[in-house]
């Protein structure tokens, strides 16, 4: 659906989780129940949550096999709607709910896992969607 940047179901709780990527704005909460309504399912927002997104810089990553593992370790963190690392940049960009989780505790997570990690200044995160072009 355009506006919907990412969707995870959990088959065992009837739920879905959508984030929008804020650039349709006729995608809203309603128009996601009606389109599972028109699905066929049952469908209501229990709970809008508020994203927040963080950029990490990540050391000690020497393969892919690495930012498999600190993927994994992020990801399965309560909280976390969707973390990415880019091995090539040493970086980790992890969103999530800031009343469930925090760049505190996501550092510990990465620090646990066996890998440096610090927020990454501002100045050093690429502007562009594509890291690999910067």
């Amino acid at each position: 659906m355009a506006g919907a940047q990412a969707a995870s179901v959990a088959l065992a709780t009837n739920e879905a989780a959508v984030t929008l990527d804020g650039t349709v704005h006729t995608c809203t909460a309603e128009t996601l129940v009606e389109a599972v309504e028109n699905a066929g399912f049952d469908a209501a927002v229990l709970k809008p949550v508020t994203v927040n997104t963080v950029a990490l810089r990540v050391g000690g990553l020497t393969c892919a096999a690495c930012s498999s593992t600190v993927e994994r370790a992020l990801a399965a963190t309560p909280g976390v709607s969707h973390a990415t690392v880019t091995r090539l940049t040493d970086s980790a960009e992890v969103q999530f709910d800031p009343d469930a989780t925090g760049a505190r505790s996501l550092i510990a997570v990465v620090q646990a896992a066996g890998f440096e990690c610090e927020l990454q200044p501002e100045e050093t995160r690429c502007a562009h969607p594509l890291a690999l072009l910067c």
